[in-house]
């Protein structure tokens, strides 16, 4: 049904889109240009969603230029997130803490050089993080752009600061995992870093890895997560590690790491506290949790010859992702490999 004139537009657009209903503010002539123009509210996954911005809008009306960066995130996150996982989504909202000093700035007002100074601002930060500054400030920009606040993306013109080196990362010792394995049954919960050790598996996987993804026969679990690669893999398990896995899926009911029967640790307090304070009883080094999935691809790159094999353990999409990011070449390792030439 076609609105009345001066009350704005709804326009169903083309192709296949989560959100293909968009809302116009009521348009007005450029006394300058002459022209007819209408800004964009937003889109939205029903006609009637739409409608109801529209209306919303029409009665209590934001003055476009008076948008703010803070602004355009609170709605480009409100749509966002309807189908990101929620370990993304944290990742964007700490993202957007970088910009806070930002945030009030209008977007009529934005421009290169707002960005470029904050982005040089985080220099001492490591490259990584910087990237994912400036890759926030992208999808923002982009957003900006596509309804019409600013008119060109300044994201795409800025200049990527060094940043610090990465820090250095570090593995278990073979020293530390037997201290681990001698304090089974002496230290309360030190079967997750040796579970996490001897699988490769992250935190979060281990504390969504239901009972029933275990073949116990076979000897492999089938879990995963965060990509494709990742998801529903295949997790094999060692014999040192057999027997230890068979006894709590005895003792458990649904998780193979419970906090009570039937009931799943969330992981972040598995991985902050029960994990960190496991490591503390036994005497070993605090690593983050990373650090056993790291320690995990160290020891099978030095038994595993088909490198096909790990990426795949791993759930990695190719070797190179694991050889730069996870495996830590030991002295020992590089002297054995060359001991027969």
């Amino acid at each position: 049904m076609r609105r009345a004139n001066g009350s704005g537009s709804i326009i169903k657009l083309s192709g296949t889109r989560r959100r293909p209903y968009q809302a116009k503010a009521p348009g007005s002539y450029d006394p300058v240009t002459g022209i007819y123009s209408q800004k964009t509210i937003g889109t939205y996954k029903t006609r009637l969603e739409a409608e109801e911005a529209l209306i919303a809008y029409i009665k209590n009306p934001i003055s476009l230029d008076s948008i703010t960066i803070k602004q355009l995130y609170t709605r480009w996150s409100s749509w966002h997130f309807d189908n990101i996982a929620e370990r993304s989504k944290k990742t964007y909202k700490n993202m957007f803490t970088y910009l806070k000093p930002i945030e009030n700035v209008k977007l009529k007002n934005l421009n290169l050089f707002i960005l470029q100074d904050l982005l040089n601002s985080y220099k001492d930060k490591s490259q990584s993080t910087i990237k994912r500054i400036r890759s926030m400030m992208s999808m923002l920009c982009k957003e900006a752009l596509r309804l019409e606040y600013i008119p060109t993306n300044y994201a795409e013109l800025l200049v990527t600061p060094k940043g610090t080196a990465p820090k250095e990362k570090k593995i278990f010792t073979d020293i530390e995992v037997q201290k681990m394995w001698s304090s089974l049954g002496k230290v309360k919960n030190i079967e997750i870093p040796i579970i996490l050790i001897y699988t490769g598996m992250r935190i979060g996987e281990l504390a969504t890895c239901k009972i029933e993804y275990i073949n116990l026969e076979e000897h492999f679990i089938v879990h995963g997560s965060k990509t494709e690669s990742g998801k529903n893999r295949i997790i094999p398990i060692p014999n040192r590690l057999l027997p230890l896995i068979k006894q709590l899926c005895t003792e458990n009911q649904t998780y193979l790491i419970e906090k009570s029967p039937g009931v799943a640790y969330r992981d972040v307090y598995l991985g902050q506290t029960i994990y960190y304070k496991a490591l503390e009883q036994a005497g070993v080094s605090k690593l983050t949790s990373h650090a056993c999935r790291r320690t995990y691809a160290t020891m099978i790159n030095t038994s595993v010859l088909n490198k096909q094999y790990i990426t795949r353990i791993l759930g990695h999409t190719d070797f190179d992702t694991t050889d730069k990011y996870y495996i830590i070449n030991r002295a020992k390792d590089l002297v054995d490999a060359v001991s027969n030439l």
